[in-house]
Parts: structure tokens; C-alpha cells; sequence
């Protein structure tokens, strides 16, 4: 009888949870994303060759990208040098700060540091620390089409983005990212 209660109780306290499942979370974050473009007067197209960001002349898209990334072109960059996988070197300054589906405040930023993000082109990491080399797939998907010095904003959702952001969902947004190839 004790057994049977302690059964009982347990399925009521599991049922009563008040944890989102993954589905729910992933679904939050579409939600937060579609808000933050609209709160910012984004309006999302597919991609193309000719999109740049420039709200001064009143373009103010993101091009949804096949891996699921949202892309805003500020510069192209030199498109006559173009990366090479495995073999060209980036340097990447970045501005970058979570999407606030858990309450996280944090921001990042390498603005500020002498050095900046050091990776290849093609030496993708699934984890993010601050002194990883490697960057996310999503980061560098870029490259096939940017050139030496392009400027980009994106919005990389949790599923293509480092593991450590995958389980826990968290979104990440980079109002500016640069790509420089040496």
C-alpha cells in the first residue's frame, strides 16, 4: 500500500511540472525570434546575391538560409578573395548577446579585446568557449559566398549552433560579426 501511494505521488508531482519540453522550448524560440524582428522591423526573404542591410535606404531584411540561420548582409566584402576550406585563416571581431529565452542578461562582445576570433575556415567546434578557435558550422556557412572583409548581422538558432546551446535552447544573436581573411 505504502508503494502504491508513493507511485501515486510521484506521478502527480512529475505531471504537475512546470518545465517546458524540448519541443515547447524550440517553439518559444521561434516565437522570440519572429519578436525580435518585428520589434526591430525586420521583415525576412529568401536568400540572394543582392540583399544588403541598409536602413538607410529602407532595407531592412534577413535572408532565412538553408541551415535554418537568418543572415543580413551589411557588406559582401571583396568578392574576388572568397575562403578556401581548410586553408584560409579568418580573424573575426563580433558583438553578440543571447536571445532572452531563459532570463539570461548576458552579453558578449571580442570588440574590445586586442586580439580577435583566430579560426580556419572549415574547422568547425560544437562547443563554445572563449578561447576556442574553431567556430560553429552556422558561422562559417557564410563564407561560401562572402568575401575578405564582409560584415554581417545573424541570428543562429539553437539547433545549428554549439551543443552547449542546443539542449538548453538559447539563440544567439550577432548584431555585427566581420570576417578577415590573412
Amino acid at each position: 500500500m505504502f508503494f502504491s501511494f508513493i507511485l501515486v505521488l510521484s506521478g502527480i508531482i512529475t505531471s504537475c511540472s512546470s518545465s517546458k519540453t524540448y519541443a515547447e522550448l524550440l517553439q518559444d524560440e521561434n516565437d522570440n525570434i519572429a519578436q525580435l524582428l518585428a520589434d526591430s522591423g525586420y521583415h525576412i526573404c529568401a536568400f540572394s546575391k543582392d540583399s544588403v542591410y541598409n536602413p538607410a535606404k529602407g532595407s531592412r531584411y534577413f535572408m532565412k538560409l538553408s541551415n535554418g540561420s537568418y543572415l543580413a548582409v551589411i557588406s559582401w566584402g571583396d568578392t574576388t578573395k572568397l575562403a578556401v576550406s581548410g586553408t584560409t585563416n579568418i580573424m573575426s571581431r563580433y558583438k553578440w548577446g543571447r536571445i532572452l529565452t531563459d532570463g539570461d542578461t548576458a552579453v558578449y562582445s571580442n570588440n574590445s579585446y586586442s586580439s580577435p576570433l583566430d579560426y580556419f575556415y572549415g574547422a568547425a567546434s560544437t562547443s563554445f568557449t572563449a578561447s576556442s578557435n574553431p567556430v560553429c558550422e552556422a558561422l562559417q556557412t557564410p563564407l561560401g559566398y562572402l568575401g575578405d572583409g564582409a560584415k554581417i548581422k545573424i541570428i543562429i538558432p539553437a539547433k545549428i549552433s554549439f551543443t552547449d546551446f542546443q539542449s538548453s535552447v538559447k539563440t544567439i544573436y550577432f548584431p555585427y560579426f566581420t570576417y578577415q581573411f590573412y
